[in-house]
């Protein structure tokens, strides 16, 4: 599965990114460097501050160099200047972070705690505990960092920081997002997108987008997805900063292998790649290595896939990312099934195994059972594949939700509605002030004349505000529209997507069972209990009015003028009269709806003949077509 970034949004917070050029930087560092080497007195403070501020430059440009600068910063004021040892000790555990050591970043920001309350401020307690929420969310410890998280927040709330209050949300909005509750993520990144926007902070709004692009990418709203990453680029091209450009690119591959574009992905991997090697981030390369590898063995082309796994599988070893591992795990255990090697195959599988039981993750534990179904039906071992199978379906259903998906789109539109909303009153301000003026001169000239022709002119405005405020008013109602009319058509796409589901399940379960046939033992009375059991499971699945209950309760909530239109033509209509004429209201043909029923193409076309005898629709109407229009 293909790996997407999130760092440039955790890491936000952290700092506050400046708008200086590269250029402009290095003649900073370079400069910085010469009066390093021109003090003669190692204790002279000046010494401590040139350290600290090229540690600060380069964890940006050259994380390693950050590390270089800020461990010799700490050697200084451990020795000569206790106040500013915390500064040091946060620039190094950033630029640790920068380079994607996520051990060392948590063993430098503890080491901040360990100070406890000297020299400490509430700035570098929120930057401390921010750190580390970032860190526990790199290594899937979800519970953690969504603590360390709430804390930062707490603190930034206490000084009133305006820059990172918004960057936190961000955070915890992110570890929302990993976790699969998409709702609770939406929240928090909108919160964090109305500080940015009050603020005019157009650099922090780009990351905003870029977490709820990835957001829209999980539920599988790839045009949302895909609208507010570009609004992220067009922003992030103003700044020079190789690091977030990546991140931008490689995400947008992601898109492209999501939407089955390979080629286009393709080249947005090999750019994000160049780029994380010009900024020298070793997570960033690993994972653009990664997606490299992953569009390759999408193409069956193993002999070139398999070694940029194996690269990036190394990388991430290196940087004790349990996360990544966990991912780069499961794509090698896929590619080596698929090439028929099994013993590779279960060798990597069984550390994803071992990696995935403390990690939260859902894209990433959905992935690890599908995998771990498939090496299962390899060996023959069908009730563990069928098991994890069970438990796919489950995860999966309660991230896809249709309630899930609903409350999304409510949040979106209440966005979209409080920003026109904000639009008007700009305007009616607008419209006060200028009346206040009008007022004020009219006073002043006193005369008949003056009078009208002010009077004139402030109802002129007043008619221009007005219209312009009607139109606003108007595109506004036009937008609510538009929104309703998008969340049925979303809505019922829900619905075939779950209709679909049911058939993708029941043609599995079917195979299962076509397959324990043709192992079925010859002496039926010697069959074991346990072949039985696994039989009498799986048909009473398939066989499961549950799915068909939900399905008719979402069905009715959306279509209700057509439920009731359908009743009023034939009261006396079946459940399986409904659930077929529910099928083809959604679009579906002849042959899907057999999968779904677990019957023939006959099937299917002699209950289409009843169903329209019962309507009694006339023979020259199609009956599709009719539903259809009703």
């Amino acid at each position: 599965m293909l790996h997407r970034v999130t760092l440039l949004l955790l890491l936000l917070s952290i700092v506050s990114f400046g708008q200086k050029t590269d250029s402009t930087k290095q003649k900073e560092i370079e400069q910085l460097e010469k009066d390093l080497i021109s003090i003669s007195d190692v204790s002279n403070e000046e010494n401590g501050t040139i350290l600290l501020k090229l540690s600060e430059l380069y964890w940006r440009v050259e994380p390693q160099k950050g590390i270089d600068y800020g461990k010799k910063a700490i050697s200084f004021y451990e020795k000569y200047n206790h106040k500013k040892l915390p500064d040091a000790l946060v620039n190094t555990a950033i630029a640790f972070h920068y380079q994607g050591e996520i051990d060392s970043t948590i063993y430098y920001t503890r080491k901040i705690l360990a100070l406890k309350n000297q020299n400490l401020s509430i700035h570098h307690l929120g930057v401390t505990h921010n750190l580390l929420c970032v860190s526990y969310k790199k290594k899937g410890a979800y519970n953690l960092a969504l603590k360390n998280g709430e804390k930062a927040l707490d603190y930034f709330r206490e000084i009133n920081d305006s820059i990172r209050i918004p960057g936190t949300l961000d955070n915890i909005a992110g570890i929302y997002n990993k976790m699969g509750n998409y709702e609770k993520s939406l929240q928090y990144s909108l919160q964090s997108l109305r500080i940015f926007e009050k603020n005019n902070d157009s650099f922090s709004t780009a990351i905003t987008h870029f977490n709820i692009s990835n957001l829209y990418s999980n539920i599988k709203k790839y045009d949302k997805s895909k609208e507010y990453l570009s609004k992220a680029l067009k922003i992030i091209k103003q700044y020079d900063n190789d690091y977030f450009l990546a991140d931008i690119y490689n995400n947008f591959g992601s898109l492209y292998t999501d939407i089955k574009k390979p080629d286009s992905a393709y080249y947005f991997y090999k750019k994000a790649l160049k780029f994380y090697k010009k900024a020298k981030v070793k997570n960033g390369i690993a994972v653009a290595t990664q997606n490299i590898g992953i569009n390759h063995i999408n193409k069956k082309e193993y002999s070139k896939g398999i070694p940029y796994l194996t690269d990036a599988y190394t990388i991430f070893t290196e940087l004790h990312s349990n996360e990544d591992l966990l991912d780069i795990s499961t794509d090698l255990g896929k590619a080596y099934l698929e090439t028929g090697q099994t013993d590779l195959a279960k060798k990597y599988l069984n550390q994803a195994l071992q990696l995935s039981r403390s990690n939260k993750n859902v894209r990433l534990r959905l992935k690890t059972l599908e995998q771990f179904q498939d090496f299962a039906i390899s060996n023959e071992q069908f009730e563990k594949a069928y098991g994890y199978q069970k438990d796919f379906f489950k995860l999966r259903d309660s991230v896809n939700s249709i309630e899930t998906q609903k409350q999304i789109a409510d949040l979106d539109k209440k966005y979209q509605t409080e920003k026109k909303e904000k639009e008007i009153e700009k305007l009616k301000n607008q419209e006060k002030i200028q009346k206040t003026k009008n007022n004020s001169l009219m006073t002043s000239i006193g005369s008949l004349i003056g009078f009208m022709l002010l009077a004139s002119y402030f109802i002129y405005q007043k008619r221009k505000k007005e219209k312009a405020i009607s139109k606003l008013k108007l595109t506004q109602t036009h937008l609510k529209q538009q929104q309703l009319e998008q969340e049925l058509e979303y809505k019922n796409k829900q619905l075939t997507t779950y209709a679909i589901n049911i058939m993708q399940r029941n043609k599995l379960l079917q195979n299962y069972l076509n397959i324990l046939d043709e192992i079925k033992p010859d002496n039926t009375s010697q069959t074991p209990a346990q072949y039985k059991s696994l039989k009498r499971e799986i048909n009473k699945t398939i066989q499961s009015k549950k799915d068909w209950e939900s399905f008719k309760t979402y069905f009715e909530e959306t279509n209700k003028r057509f439920v009731d239109k359908l009743t009023q033509y034939s009261p006396n209509l079946t459940n399986n009269d409904f659930r077929l004429a529910a099928l083809i209201k959604l679009g579906m043909t002849n042959k899907e709806i057999a999968s779904i029923f677990n019957i023939s193409s006959q099937s299917v076309k002699n209950g289409l003949y009843r169903l329209k005898k019962k309507m009694q629709i006339v023979d020259s109407e199609n009956l599709r077509s009719f539903l259809k229009k009703l």
